[in-house]
Order: structure tokens, then sequence, then C-alpha cells
């Protein structure tokens, strides 16, 4: 996936986690958005797990596959609605893991992050 630079001190990506059935395969959209803008999103904190990444989600606003831990994916699914779209903060996703500026600016922000999350989701 190709992430676009934040532009502002205080951008995050939101994924948004797009419905579908149980089995079907996980689709999304990475939306960016500013914190001093009060977007409405639920955390996610979780267990990484080994550092492979055997499973796929796909962003569909630019189309591309996301690797994802399988314990992400067992969250994501858990998460998923039938029938309606979750905004959700992630991030192993949500955060450019191969960019050390934005990791350490993300990294910084992550109590604030948490904070203004209407709820935070964790799965062990």
């Amino acid at each position: 996936y190709d992430y676009r630079p934040l532009e502002h001190e205080d951008s995050i990506r939101l994924l948004e986690l797009l419905p579908g059935a149980p089995g079907a395969p996980l689709t999304c959209k990475i939306v960016p958005n500013r914190i001093s803008e009060k977007p409405v999103y639920e955390a996610l904190s979780y267990v990484w797990g080994p550092q492979s990444f055997p499973k796929l989600i796909t962003e569909i606003k630019h189309p591309a596959d996301i690797p994802i831990s399988t314990s992400l994916d067992g969250a994501l699914r858990a998460l998923r609605f039938e029938d309606k779209s979750r905004m959700l903060w992630v991030d192993a996703i949500c955060i450019n893991q191969h960019s050390l500026q934005e990791r350490g600016n993300q990294v910084a922000q992550m109590g604030n992050i948490y904070r203004k999350a209407t709820e935070v989701a964790v799965w062990l």
C-alpha cells in the first residue's frame, strides 16, 4: 500500500472497515483525519503476535492489498458489521510502518489517539 503523507501535526489515518459477511474478504478505506476536528472512531488495541503477515485486507479507495497478522485479521473479523461501516484506528494499518518520522510522530500522539476514541476495543 502506498501511504500518502499526513498533512498536519495532528493528522491521523482512520480505517473505515467496510461491511461484510463473516467469511467474506476484509475490505476497507484508509481515510486521513485531524484529531482537532474530533472524528468519531474506535481504537483497537491487540496483540501483534509473530511478525509474519499471512492475511490481507484490501483497500478499495486506492486499490491495494495490505498484509496483516493473523491476530489483526481475527480482531477485524470480530469487529466488522454485516450491514454498515465501522471507523477504527489500528496502529499497524493507520501508521506508515516504513516511515521512521511518521512512526515517531504517531507514537507521540498515541495517548491522545486512544483518549479521543469513543471506545477502545482490546483483542487478546
